[in-house]
């Protein structure tokens, strides 16, 4: 802002009327340009003095009541900045809640949730004595089983392992 805008922004700012970009390019100029803050400062006190006529108290600290009115509003537009951001991070976390829910949502459609083969492993079991710790007995299946969708099939693990096939429907 140069000063000529300046000069014409402030009655809106003693008026309290200037938005916030207007508002915070006066305030920056205001700051680094000591005319254009003289301005001000001579238009604020001869706006307070009428205000104040018919006020009895003569004692007004104008000067003052300017630099209060400035911080004012510097925290003003400090506090919008922090609104903004914190609506933009708010945003984005709502998007990435909604893109990964999206994900979640086509991952489960596309999944294939149609028959699937099992292939079970021959099991085996073994029993262990506490008090006779050195006899280990094994007992081997010699079948292996086979679910397909609903059914479960026994193949013998010796017609197999020869080559024939011994499958039977359980």
């Amino acid at each position: 802002m140069d000063c000529i805008e300046a000069q014409g922004c402030i009655n809106s700012f003693i008026d309290d009327t200037l938005d916030e970009t207007a508002l915070k390019g006066f305030l920056e100029h205001v700051q680094h340009c000591p005319s254009c803050y003289d301005d001000l400062e001579v238009s604020f006190t001869v706006m307070s003095i009428v205000r104040y006529l018919d006020d009895e108290e003569t004692n007004h600290n104008f000067t003052m009541e300017l630099e209060h009115r400035i911080a004012e509003k510097e925290l003003w537009l400090k506090q919008q900045e922090r609104t903004r951001i914190f609506k933009s991070i708010t945003g984005f976390f709502c998007i990435l809640a909604v893109l990964f829910s999206i994900f979640s949502v086509i991952m489960f459609i596309s999944t294939d949730r149609g028959p699937k083969n099992f292939l079970t492993v021959p099991v085996y079991n073994s029993v262990n004595n506490t008090f006779n710790l050195h006899n280990d007995t094994k007992t081997e299946h010699t079948i292996l089983y086979i679910q397909e969708n609903d059914s479960l099939y026994e193949v013998p693990l010796q017609k197999s392992l020869e080559g024939e096939e011994g499958w039977t429907k359980k």
